[in-house]
């Protein structure tokens, strides 16, 4: 793989190197952070994931979320997440996901993971368009950081 910030697929005879994809992520992400104003960080890494978190990240059917997404599942700390994502027509969120794991060569048995809850929501919508135990569900959650991994 290239040390590029573009998010690519990586070659599906080749395994993955999951420090070179960390390190290509990392550099997205301090690219598209250049200026934001700086942050304290636990115990002088700002790669922690606290204790029992819980999390609600948007766009998971993306490259980037779908990175963030396998990592935060395979945490100890993480408690919950809640795989927030726009509905379709043509197959379900879990297909999806399932698809996108696969394609960027990431661990696809993380998605039958307990702590994985799928959400197919509108965040222009009223409640997200969500049923309502639902939106109270993710509304009452600890929910220490939403990230949402989306570009357009």
């Amino acid at each position: 793989m290239s040390n590029s910030t573009t998010c690519t697929a990586p070659h599906p005879t080749r395994g993955v190197n999951s420090a070179m994809r960390g390190q290509e992520l990392q550099a997205m992400v301090n690219k598209f952070t250049e200026g934001f104003p700086s942050r304290p960080t636990p115990n002088g890494s700002a790669f922690l994931v606290p204790h029992e978190n819980v999390y609600l990240l948007t766009g998971t059917t993306g490259c980037l979320g779908s990175n963030m997404l396998a990592q935060l599942l395979q945490a100890t700390a993480t408690t919950r997440v809640y795989a927030f994502n726009r509905p379709s027509k043509t197959s379900t969120l879990r297909a999806r996901q399932l698809l996108s794991f696969r394609q960027r060569g990431l661990n696809a048995a993380l998605l039958s993971s307990e702590k994985l809850v799928y959400v197919e929501g509108d965040l222009s919508a009223p409640g997200f368009a969500l049923d309502h135990r639902l939106y109270a569900e993710v509304c009452t959650s600890p929910v220490p950081a939403t990230y949402h991994t989306h570009t357009r």
